[in-house]
Parts: C-alpha cells; structure tokens; sequence
C-alpha cells in the first residue's frame, strides 16, 4: 500500500509539473507574439527549445515562413492580398484547362478502375470532374505554384511524374490534414517546400547523419541496406523533403514541422535514424528500395507515435550536448 501511494504522489507530481510547463511555454509565445515588430530569430528559437502550444501553432509557422510579416497590424491586409492571388491563380490555371489533372501515381495500388483518397474517387482518366475552385485538389495547387514561380514549362502528365511535384504534392496533402482554409494550406505548403528545396543541402547532410547513426547501432541493418542500394537510391532523401507523407500520422507530424520551420533540419535525420531502428527486423527481409518504402509504408499509428516522439526526444539531446 505504501508503493502504491508514494507512486500515485510521484506520478501526479510529474503531471502537475508538466500542466505548469505548459503554462509557461503559453505565456512566453504570447509575450513573444506581443513584441512588435516580432522577433523572428527569438521565436524560432522557442520553437526549437519548447512544445508549440496548439492555439498558436498556425499562426507561428506563417510568421516563420514569412507567410505573414512581422508586424501584426499589416496581418489583415496581407490575408486580403494573399486571398486576392490564390483566386487569380485559380483562374489562370482554369483558363488554361490545367484543374482537374490527376496524380497518376497515386493510381498505382488500384485494382478495380479506381482509387479512394480522402473519401473522393480517383478514376483511370487524364481529368477529374468536380473541382471546385474554393478547394483545388493537390495536384491543382501544384499547377498554381507552377504558374506563380514560371515554371509550368512541360505538359501537365510530364509535370507530375517528377520527382519535385510529387515532393509538393506530399505536402499539400499534409498541410491540407493539419489547417482548414484552403487560402492558408496553399501559402503554407509553399512555404514549407521552398524552404525544404532551398535547404536541400542541409537536408542531406542530416540523411548522411542518420546513416552515421544506423551504422553505429545496427551494423548489420545498416549493411543491408547499402546493399539494396537504399541510401543510393535517393528514398531517404525523398521521404524527408516530401515530410514522410504517408508514415507518420498529421498529429505526430505536427511537432516536427514545429521543428522544420524554425531551420532544425537535423531532426528530420533524427526522425530517419529512429524510423529505420524501430522497424530493424521487417527491413532486414526487404530485398530492394521500393520493398524498404512498402515497410515504412505499412507502420502502424501508435508505431509511427513512439517513433516521432522517440526523435524528438534524441534531436532535442543533441541539441543540448552540443551547447555543454
């Protein structure tokens, strides 16, 4: 009895310090969103330090993003400003016949004619019916983007099956999982993907680090896998820079695009090295890149929870080693 109770006054004194912390981390991003104009380099590194309060969450990934600027008074203008293009760009991909297109390579697990995603059909045709223009599917945001940066520059088939569309096309369907407005989804995946293309190389050099690390703690694992040629093939790289779209669930991935968006780029190396030690035994069987993807594919959610949180917790050590 005397176990029992001192367990029940250690476990709510945990929890007790756990409700205060995450009082505290409210109050400081409040007093940090009141700065004007905002500190951003304050703000990214609160961002990387502490758990992003949900009712703030939106609003600081689009201050980090540059989505909306620093000084909250030019908020609603930019909203109006951002809206305005999003209907422009809509129209100019209608006029010039590109909405509707559909991901041919999301068809590819269909058998029978067609394929469910987010409770709509995706039929064997070259277009879609049913677009509507306040909510573009995927692929019709991508041709937005496409039209805003100049670069709708092959056939729309073409277009899609390259690998940086369908890295865009991951994280429109993520974004789209984790904010409601269809304005916002669109101006937040940009962002997202501009900073995960114009950082490719930081990228990399965190894949190269979670190969560092596999190499130190599971040798054989890891000879395995250069052996199919995974680290070869680029799939590590691809599942980093489209955000490990279909592996971790939108409330895992919640914290670490947190993470991302403030630069900690590393952690996506952390969250590969963990993904890759957690499912050791069934990667061990698979005999080729595609066979590695289908594995990481097919993780279980309570899974892909403990894989994430088992990163954030070795990303946020790492940080603090490194400042000692």
């Amino acid at each position: 009895m005397g176990d029992e109770k001192n367990f029940r006054s250690q476990f709510y004194k945990k929890y007790k310090k756990v409700g205060l912390r995450e009082v505290e981390e409210k109050r400081a991003l409040e007093a940090l969103l009141k700065e004007q104009p905002l500190d951003v380099v304050r703000l990214a590194t609160f961002c990387c330090r502490s758990a992003v309060p949900a009712a703030h969450r939106h609003l600081v990934w689009k201050l980090l993003l540059q989505v909306v600027p620093r000084h909250a008074e030019s908020h609603d203008y930019v909203r109006q400003q951002q809206r305005l293009t999003y209907e422009e760009l809509w129209r100019a991909v209608s006029s010039l016949g590109l909405t509707g297109y559909m991901d041919v390579s999301a068809l590819t697990s269909a058998c029978d004619g067609h394929y469910e995603y987010n409770n709509h059909n995706y039929y064997h045709h070259p277009r879609r019916t049913g677009s509507r223009p306040d909510a573009p599917w995927p692929e019709d945001q991508l041709f937005m983007w496409l039209v805003s940066r100049g670069l709708l520059l092959h056939p729309p088939g073409e277009l899609l099956r390259q690998p940086e569309s369908q890295q865009y096309l991951a994280i429109v369907r993520k974004t789209a999982g984790l904010m409601d407005c269809p304005v916002d989804v669109f101006w937040v995946s940009s962002a997202v993907w501009s900073l995960l293309r114009d950082n490719r190389e930081a990228v990399a050099a965190a894949v190269k680090e979670a190969a560092g690390t596999l190499r130190r703690e599971h040798q054989a694992l890891h000879s395995h896998l250069v052996r199919i040629n995974v680290f070869s093939s680029g799939l590590l790289m691809d599942l980093c820079l489209s955000l490990f779209f279909d592996i971790f669930p939108d409330s895992a991935m919640e914290k670490v695009l947190d993470k991302v968006v403030a630069g900690a780029f590393g952690l996506l190396g952390c969250l590969t090295a963990a993904l890759l030690l957690h499912l050791h035994q069934p990667l061990t069987i698979a005999t080729t890149a595609t066979g590695v993807k289908s594995v990481l594919s097919g993780m279980r959610k309570e899974e892909a929870e403990m894989v994430v949180a088992t990163a954030l917790e070795q990303w946020l050590k790492a940080v603090v080693d490194r400042k000692q």
